[in-house]
């Protein structure tokens, strides 16, 4: 059963897009990569997976405490 609780939770979410650009060998593998936001604006670039998530992370921390 929904509760007002979870329409103010529902209310705070909102849809952010994200583009990954990434550089690959020749074997599929990372070399490194950047994340660019739906203007095309470059939010940062990392060069390994576990950075990757850190660059996110804290992207979108960010943005969660402006808005």
């Amino acid at each position: 059963m929904a509760t007002a609780e979870d329409g103010d939770s529902l209310a705070r979410r909102h849809h952010t897009v994200v583009v990954l650009r990434l550089v690959l060998d020749g074997d599929g593998a990372l070399s490194h990569g950047e994340v660019v936001d739906a203007s095309g604006r470059a939010r940062g670039r990392f060069g390994d997976w576990a950075a990757l998530v850190t660059l996110l992370r804290s992207w979108l921390e960010g943005e969660a405490e402006k808005g």
